[in-house]
Order: C-alpha cells, then structure tokens, then sequence
C-alpha cells in the first residue's frame, strides 16, 4: 500500500490541508485579537461567523460534488479558496473590515474539501484496501494538526503574524497543487479499481 505514488499524493494533500485547517483554528482568536483590537468577549462573538460559513460550504461544495461527480475539482476549488482568504486576509489588513471579511470567507473554504475528500480512497483503491488506505491517510496526514499550529507559532516569534498566515497559505495551496495531480479515476463519472472478490470462482 505504501509503496503506491497515489497514496502519497494523498497522505500529502492531507498533511498541507490539516496544516492549514489547525493553524486557522487555532489561531483565528489571536489574529482577530491583533486584526481588531477587541476585548476578548467581542473575538469570541466575532469568531462565530467563520463556522457559520463553514457549514455553507460545506453543504455546497458536497453537493455540488454529487451532482457533477467531479470529485477532484471540488477537492481543489476549496483549497484554492481557503489559500486566496488567507492570503487576502494579510494583504487587506489595513482594512480591519476586508480582512476580517476575508477571515470568514477562511471559514467558509475550511471544510469543505474534507468531504469529498474522503471519497476519494475508494475510488483509488479496492474494497479490501480502502478502509485500510482511509487509516494510513488519516494517520499521517494528521500530523499536519501538529505541524500547523506549532509552525505559525514560530514564524510568529520570529518575524512576524504575517508570515504565520503565509505558511498556511502556502500550505493549503500545495494541497490545491496535490488533489489538481490526482489521477483522473477519482472523479465519479470515471471506473473505479474493480473490487477483488475472493469468493468468486474462475472457470
């Protein structure tokens, strides 16, 4: 299983989209606190918008992706987004409002790929190797909710929140990069791996 090249593009798409996913969620309080310069109550009441976004999007995205088929396009469009927001949410930052803005279309993007994403293993893989291929992704890719947070934390130190918010832009647009290199199988209207079927009988 490990040796597949596919399986890598996707333990990686995974490892950049969960950098980007942990490093927004934990930090969106601290960023707002610095973007606003609001008590702690008004953050908290400011924070709720993104996720009410989150919801949207992911409802979209996952509908979308049912009614086309089109498993690796919205897998990619998302990630394009939620990297364009957190770019945007730097260079807007002049304007508290756009950037702000800009932070809740974060929210919108942030798990809207997660869905889809998760059917596309067992388009790739057979039956017996799906469950097994999900484990191993979510395993390794995960370690990027570690990477994430502790890596915007750094950059914060050292230089800058900006460069924070650039590493995780950087992050979600390598993942773009991943799911736009999966292979054309992944979409619904493609076969998928035949399902070996040890009970069957040859002649």
């Amino acid at each position: 299983m490990l040796s597949d090249k596919t399986m890598w593009q996707l333990i990686a798409l995974n490892f950049f989209y969960q950098t980007g996913i942990y490093g927004y969620t934990l930090w969106l309080p601290t960023i707002l606190k610095e973007l606003t310069h609001s008590s702690m109550g008004q953050v908290g009441m400011l924070a709720i918008l993104p996720y009410v976004g989150a919801i949207a999007g992911m409802f979209l995205f996952s509908s979308l992706s049912d009614r086309t088929g089109k498993r690796k396009l919205f897998v990619c469009l998302p990630l394009i987004g939620f990297a364009l927001c957190m770019f945007l949410s730097v260079a807007l930052k002049n304007n508290v409002w756009l950037a702000y803005a800009a932070l809740v279309g974060c929210g919108f993007f942030l798990q809207s790929a997660a869905g889809v994403f998760w059917t596309i293993p067992a388009r790739l893989f057979s039956a017996e190797m799906a469950g097994g291929a999900r484990g191993v992704i979510n395993a390794l890719g995960n370690l990027g909710g570690f990477c994430g947070p502790y890596a915007v934390g750094v950059l914060i130190t050292l230089y800058s929140k900006d460069a924070g918010v650039y590493c995780l832009a950087i992050s979600l647009a390598l993942a773009a990069l991943m799911a736009l290199l999966l292979p054309a199988k992944c979409d619904a209207g493609a076969a998928p791996l035949k399902t070996l079927n040890p009970h069957k009988r040859t002649a």
